[in-house]
């Protein structure tokens, strides 16, 4: 599809001869036929690494289009931040060059950073493994170090500035006379260079230490003269880039080196850093195992919160004596890999340094006592591998998801806050608390209000929680690309946050097909990061001081009451839907989740234990299987029943509009579930509910899902003002509108599909036959909608 574009957009090349636009056109032909004959569905699925891998795919993208973001920031700011906002003199003096802040030094912060849990996130994966882990660290750091060598190579072609026309820095003269002498080798690959040419015979030092660097592991010192982490390159080449600074190198620099810097800076010599993650219980199972073989606490499973918390607080100081030979004749496979996991974070950070880890994100947080069960082995983990202090210095990162969860995540950080070692280790890590929010499972457990409501105001309630204990908190948004996931324009998205809480940034998940339509093509890459960036700058901004308290405390008193009302209500109606008898079949047999669950799109199971429900379900299937069958209503259901007795009265109307005007979040909200009624088609979803046996239950569940519609599409016109969702929109509603006649025969046959499909024995060749028909058909609708979940 890459090819394809490249050979279009070749093809439409003003200056093309005739026999070029025919030889273009042949091979937009063979594309297609390429294409055409090519299986839409893997056989497998792919593994961990094989993800991974085509991960790297956008990171190369990214690792092009960062720099262009700070070339673009450097011109907007331009003397702000000490740089020329214009053309350099390539002829003028020294002196000239420093005036105009052409020293090499760069003033801007690092702001973007990139992160994965590809490899790291074992939620739910029996995939993952440490073994996995440290495999998918090596290959990051690879990736990058390989990068930043062949950067150095095409460096060093273009420095060949000679010291007898242009000073150089005696600092790095200096530089280099020290590496010749502390390693040998270094010496030996000068030889062959002139003395004469200082910035080649430095960047041939950057290209050596590189090297090693390479071929380092991570389980072992790594050898003499390699980088261990990316600061160390930076670094090196701020030196080199001062000195070209300070004598007529500012073009030089702007040409081949401040793009470079920006790569060191933001991607290091780990280019993505890898997040680890689990489930809250997990580590409850692992310790309850392990304190009872160590002879701490042979109950630890049957306590209490305040007990368990208890016997973490008496234990994790002498954690260290824990040894693996201790438990080993014991321990469940679990155990193990937990207690291989944690040997193998602290072995990183001994080797290392922080740089290539993330966060440690403690999904399905309920109580402090999950984040102390991380703490514990984070502790012990530290003793073992040697690390100073006995302190693991990687963020441990709750996150909340129901919405009970983030009623609570307030009280849950307090509390944590309030912990003697946890403080202690948050003091350690810079006095910041990464919280991460999920969109998912917190839509998936009260419904699209709810979730919206209890994301927004669990966000300042924590960022108030913090403040009291003199830590900045850094909210992590778990969004997914379907509107049921916190989906929708990702601008709009930081816009609606309450601005004190991206006062000091904000971490986004980008998943699923978001990545190739966001990163695949690096135009649109720049474009999407751009406005991110400009989002987060701005909310930061309404943040301060300048703007005033309405910006710093958007929502009143009056709307928190009118808005817990309006949450209250939709989430009721909500889980009166998924409560109601019969809904799970419904749900099994009207959308096409048992095709979804066997496919091979991803190496995770689609559900975070064997037994089938609600809660063991992953909220990716849940909102791709609605999607799937025109539902769409993980992101609308409960908005009408919430809104139309509440546009009853008069002040009411005049309150919601009046917000929708002027509250970003309010608009969101409504913008994102009128795009998603707009593409909600009841006809189609009709047809899917006929395949439905029971016919109580079709009518019961059909007739509660229409009716919801059909209220959710007029409260929302309402407060709009329109007479049709999406008038203020045309090109978008004219796209669905061209869009729906090529999707919607899909639908119909996925339905008659379904139908046969369930007239046939199982072990019938028909079955396998049909089974595949109906995954083309989730394919192209896939496609069609441009949306999975």
């Amino acid at each position: 599809v890459r090819d394809l574009r490249g050979h279009l957009a070749e093809h439409d090349e003003p200056l093309l001869t005739p026999r070029e636009a025919e030889r273009l056109m042949r091979r937009v032909r063979a594309d297609l036929a390429g294409l055409w004959q090519t299986d839409f569905v893997r056989f497998r699925r792919p593994t961990v690494l094989e993800e991974l891998d085509r991960s790297l795919f956008f990171a190369g993208n990214l690792w092009h289009i960062t720099p262009r973001i700070y070339r673009d920031l450097r011109e907007a700011f331009g003397p702000l931040v000490g740089r020329p906002s214009g053309d350099g003199d390539a002829s003028g003096s020294a002196e000239d060059d420093e005036a105009a802040g052409a020293t090499g030094d760069d003033p801007l912060p690092a702001l973007l950073r990139f992160g994965t849990w590809i490899g790291g996130d074992r939620d739910g994966n029996p995939y993952v493994t440490a073994d996995v882990t440290e495999r998918a660290l090596r290959t990051l750091r690879r990736e990058a170090i390989s990068r930043h060598i062949e950067q150095a190579k095409a460096t060093r072609r273009n420095l060949s500035m000679s010291s007898r026309k242009v000073g150089v820095d005696t600092a790095l003269e200096e530089a280099i006379i020290f590496a010749t002498q502390q390693w040998p080798d270094v010496a030996d690959l000068l030889e062959h260079l002139s003395h004469a040419e200082p910035y080649r015979r430095w960047l041939t030092i950057v290209q050596w230490r590189l090297e090693r660097a390479k071929n380092a592991d991570l389980s072992s010192q790594p050898p003499d003269g390699a980088y261990t982490d990316g600061a160390e390159l930076v670094a090196d080449l701020e030196l080199m880039r001062r000195s070209l600074g300070r004598h007529r190198g500012a073009l030089i620099n702007e040409a081949h080196l401040d793009d470079w810097v920006c790569q060191a800076k933001v991607f290091g010599l780990h280019l993505m850093q890898l997040d680890v993650r689990q489930e809250s219980g997990w580590y409850h199972e692992v310790l309850a195992e392990l304190l009872a073989a160590w002879g701490v606490c042979d109950n630890y499973a049957d306590l209490d919160e305040s007990g368990r918390q208890r016997v973490l607080t008496e234990s994790m100081m002498n954690a260290g004596g824990l040894t693996r030979d201790a438990v080993e004749h014991v321990a469940s496979d679990q155990a193990r890999e937990a207690m291989n996991l944690f040997t193998l974070l602290g072995r990183v950070h001994s080797m290392s340094g922080p740089a290539s880890l993330g966060a440690h994100v403690i999904s399905m947080t309920h109580q402090p006592g999950d984040v102390l069960a991380v703490l514990w082995f984070s502790t012990w983990a530290a003793v073992q591998a040697g690390l100073d202090g006995g302190r693991l210095p990687m963020p441990i990162a709750p996150l909340f998801e129901t919405i009970d969860d983030l009623h609570r995540a307030p009280d849950v950080l307090d509390a944590m806050l309030s912990h003697p070692a946890y403080r202690e280790h948050v003091r350690a890590v810079g006095d910041e608390q990464l919280v991460m929010v999920g969109y998912s499972d917190s839509t998936k457990d009260g419904g699209y209000l709810a979730a919206c409501w209890g994301l927004q105001d669990a966000q300042e309630k924590v960022h108030e929680a913090a403040m009291k204990h003199g830590v900045r908190v850094r909210f992590f948004h778990g969004r997914g690309g379907a509107l049921g996931r916190g989906g929708g324009p990702a601008a709009r998205g930081i816009h609606s946050l309450p601005a004190r809480t991206v006062e000091v940034g904000l971490r986004i998940t980008e998943q699923g097909e978001v990545l190739a339509e966001r990163y695949d093509d690096p135009e649109i890459a720049h474009r999407h990061l751009e406005q991110v960036t400009s989002a987060t700058l701005h909310q930061a901004w309404r943040a301060t001081e300048k703007c005033g308290p309405a910006a710093n405390d958007e929502m009143g008193d009056d709307d928190r009451r009118r808005l817990d009302e309006l949450a209250a209500a939709a989430r009721r109606a909500y889980r009166e839907l998924v409560d109601q008898p019969g809904f799970i079949t419904y749900f099994e047999q009207a959308t096409p989740i048992t095709q979804i669950e066997q496919l091979p799109i991803g190496s995770r199971p689609s559900r975070r234990r064997q037994q089938r429900s609600l809660e063991t379900l992953r909220a990716i299937p849940w909102v791709f299987s609605w999607t799937q069958n025109r539902h769409i209503l993980p992101a609308w259901y409960g908005l009408g029943a919430a809104l139309e007795p509440f546009m009853q009265d008069e002040s009411a109307v005049t309150w919601l509009r009046d917000r929708y005007k002027s509250s970003e979040f309010v608009r969101a909200t409504i913008d994102n579930a009128a795009l998603a009624l707009a593409k909600t088609d009841p006809g189609i979803a009709r047809h899917h509910a006929s395949l439905v046996d029971d016919e109580t239950t079709r009518q019961t569940i059909w007739s509660m899902i229409e009716a919801e519609y059909e209220r959710s599409r007029r409260s929302v016109l309402a407060v709009v003002g329109q007479s049709d969702l999406l008038d203020d929109v045309p090109w978008l509603k004219r796209s669905i509108e061209v869009r729906n006649p090529y999707v919607d025969p899909l639908n119909l046959l996925q339905v008659e599909l379904f139908g046969r499909l369930r007239q046939v024995d199982e072990a019938d060749p028909e079955a396998g036959r049909l089974a595949e028909l109906i995954r083309l058909t989730i394919q192209g609708i896939a496609g069609g909608l441009r949306t999975t979940g």
